[in-house]
Order: C-alpha cells, then sequence, then structure tokens
C-alpha cells in the first residue's frame, strides 16, 4: 500500500485553494478545474487633459486714462477702443468716457493692443501698448498701466459744443 499519492494531493490541496481538486477514479494524478472564468482586468483609458486657448489667462490686466482737449478739459463721451494686435490672442472691447475717463478690465497682459480714442469733430488718436498684469498684494502706482490722450480738433469739422 501506497501512501504517496494522498500525500501529494494534501501538497496540491494546501498551495492551490483557489480551485477545487478531483482525483479521476483511473488516475492517480490531481486534476484542477475552475471553478470560475476569469475576466480580463480593466485597462485604464487616458483622461483628457485642459488644453490652454486663448481665452484662457492666469493673470488679468486693466487700464485707465483720461481724454482731455488741446485746453486740458475733459472729453465726455468720447470713444475708446482697444484690440489686440496678436491673432493668437484675440481681444476686442470698446468704452465711452465719463467726465473725460474711461477704464478697461480682463484684457490679456504682454500682449501688444492698440488704444485709440475717437469723438466726432476731433483728429482720432491711436497707441500701441503692452499692459503689465495686475497683480493682488502690489502698492496701487496712480500711472500703472495709465493712458491719457489729449485729442485736437479736427480742421475739416468743427465739434458741437
Amino acid at each position: 500500500m501506497s501512501r504517496q499519492p494522498l500525500l501529494n494531493l494534501s501538497l496540491i490541496f494546501s498551495l492551490c485553494a483557489c480551485a477545487p481538486i478531483a482525483i479521476s477514479p483511473t488516475s492517480s494524478q490531481p486534476t484542477a478545474s475552475p471553478s470560475a472564468s476569469i475576466s480580463p482586468s480593466p485597462t485604464a483609458t487616458s483622461t483628457p487633459i485642459a488644453q490652454a486657448t486663448s481665452d484662457i489667462w492666469i493673470n488679468r490686466a486693466s487700464s485707465k486714462g483720461q481724454i482731455f482737449d488741446e485746453q486740458q478739459r475733459p472729453l465726455n463721451d468720447a470713444l475708446v477702443k482697444v484690440i489686440s494686435l496678436n491673432s493668437s490672442i484675440p481681444y476686442e472691447t470698446q468704452t465711452l468716457s465719463v467726465n473725460g475717463e474711461y477704464t478697461f478690465n480682463n484684457a490679456p497682459p504682454g500682449v501688444q493692443l492698440a488704444i485709440s480714442a475717437s469723438k466726432a469733430g476731433y483728429i482720432t488718436q491711436t497707441r500701441e501698448v503692452v499692459l503689465k498684469a495686475n497683480h493682488e498684494g502690489n502698492p496701487i502706482d496712480p500711472l500703472f498701466n495709465r493712458f491719457d490722450f489729449s485729442l485736437s480738433l479736427d480742421p475739416a469739422s468743427s465739434p458741437q459744443p
């Protein structure tokens, strides 16, 4: 009487508790039959990464200024237009002066802009500027991103008082 097959059976059973073991009556070798099918492990999918676009800015810039006539009197209702000169970073806005003062916000800093001031009966002035970013906590500089315009009378027309 040989005890070898029992020893092998108990050794295999203790090492492989995950699958039932059966011994065929015609064979002295144990065979394992899986109890469940193994499904493939999930595969990782790539998550899209946000792409920076021209309308995403970390910093913003503001500008202000005054519009005067030749006698240094404030011009009310002068039109101030701002246009980005960089085609990959579009920006455009306009505002009217109130008591000669204008302000515009949320412009892209570090981008070349054209600011023009106009009023009927006056010659339009345009300047190209690059705004500095607004930084919180810095002391307020009264000349920070400030652009004043002095408009001359257009000799071809006479302004309405």
